[in-house]
């Protein structure tokens, strides 16, 4: 329950002010522009493929911060699969 905490006061915060951020530069008006920004679709598409790309990298048996903690370690951690390295591997 801590740990469910302490990942919401964190990223709450952060996500509201990102998207308010966000949303008042989509507003604006740039001179010599009629359009300010890219659509929202393609800013959840940007999203999407960066989750997807760290839960690659961070997969337990086959990622590549596994693949290579474990050539220069014994042992390496199971990352987003271990309680303990679950919120470190996400900050």
């Amino acid at each position: 329950m801590s740990r469910t905490l302490i990942w919401v006061i964190a990223t709450v915060p952060l996500g509201i002010f990102a998207r308010c951020l966000a949303a008042v530069l989509l507003n604006r008006k740039l001179l010599g522009t009629s359009s300010t920004g890219p659509p929202l679709p393609a800013l959840a598409d940007a999203v999407v493929a960066a989750a997807l790309l760290w839960t690659w990298i961070l997969q337990p048996d086959i990622g590549i911060a596994n693949t290579s903690s474990e050539a220069l370690t014994a042992c390496a951690p199971k990352w987003l699969a271990s309680t303990e390295w679950a919120l470190p591997s996400l900050r």
